[in-house]
């Protein structure tokens, strides 16, 4: 009970402009986090290098206290390894990390933004000088035994994962401490029992679902839904089911009077049955802040001559601090 899981899931969301928040088995981790720098450098999504260091050195103090994962049975080791000053020395060396990152990729890459310029990319030299100093600060932890090797790896991966965070704005990152990998999708579903701020439905008569009406199914989906469905081969049941969800989430965010500029804000991932990755554009994305939405859950009924689709919008309120 007190070990990191095996392989668990953290999910990143952007919940207001420029503030990002983490969920880890439907309840969020940490607090809401924003760059606090004058440049939009996406350090809010920093914590993926934590997450990095747990996949490649089994170490994180910082996460351990947002788990509830400190070795309280152990209390040498919890007030050493797991407590305030390991976490102190954490923080430090990832923020050591990420200033000599900005540093490099600002010589590599002067004429990209701050958040886009690509940090440890493959191509760039980690010196061991730079271990050493990583060294100095780890002395007496447990992470201190950990190879130069290691903490390259931690590096290059977290920094990706935070590249693609910057990127997409949200996400799933998936850590693994068997195979000692950390890996990322764009597609992020919290499963959260939240307060329900807002529902949708619409049903669709499937014998009068005819050409017209599939055409403009079509003429809803973006360029990243068609896409998919190019791959998928969709048939016209499975149009009408992906058509009914985007107008019940609609309906729920209570958009009643569903515009084009509506269906092309709005963009969804199945990512299991019934379970819908949902990707915003303004002016949707903003109604979600306002609303703090966090997540859709949709319920479908389905016969041979209707498709029904019931959506829920889930609000969460952000973590006090304290």
């Amino acid at each position: 009970s007190e070990q990191f899981p095996r392989r668990f899931s953290v999910q990143f969301i952007t919940v207001d402009a420029g503030r990002s928040r983490m969920y880890w088995e439907g309840r969020q981790l940490g607090h809401d986090l924003k760059d606090n720098s004058n440049e939009d450098d996406g350090y809010r999504f920093h914590d993926a290098l934590h997450l990095a260091n747990i996949a490649h050195l089994g170490w994180s103090p910082v996460f351990r206290g947002f788990m509830g994962r400190k070795r309280k049975s152990a209390p040498k080791i919890d007030e050493v390894q797991d407590g305030a000053r390991a976490v102190a020395v954490e923080e430090a060396i990832l923020k050591v990390i990420h200033s000599e990152g900005m540093e490099i990729a600002e010589i590599l890459h002067p004429h990209l933004a701050s958040k886009d310029r690509p940090m440890f990319s493959n191509d760039v030299d980690i010196p061991s000088s730079f271990f050493k100093l990583i060294q100095r600060y780890v002395k007496g932890l447990e992470v201190a035994d950990n190879s130069f090797h290691e903490w390259k790896a931690a590096i290059r991966s977290g920094f990706q994962i935070y590249k693609d965070l910057t990127e997409h704005g949200q996400g799933t990152t998936i850590i693994d401490l068997e195979q000692r990998k950390i890996t990322f999708h764009p597609e992020v579903y919290v499963d959260l029992a939240g307060a329900v701020v807002g529902i949708g439905s619409c049903a669709v008569a499937l014998p009068e679902f005819k050409k017209d009406a599939q055409d403009k199914a079509r003429s809803s989906m973006t360029e990243v839904e068609l896409s998919q469905w190019r791959s998928e081969g969709a048939e016209s049941v499975r149009l009408a089911y992906h058509f009914v969800a985007k107008c019940a989430i609609l309906q729920a965010l209570g958009i009643n009077h569903q515009e084009p500029e509506h269906f092309n804000a709005l963009s969804l991932t199945e990512i299991e049955t019934g379970k819908f990755s949902v990707k915003t554009e303004s002016p949707l994305q903003e109604m979600m802040w306002k609303q703090k939405i966090i997540v859709f859950k949709t319920s479908f009924i389905q016969n041979q001559s209707s498709t029904n689709c019931t959506a829920l919008a889930l609000s969460d309120p952000p973590k006090a601090k304290g």
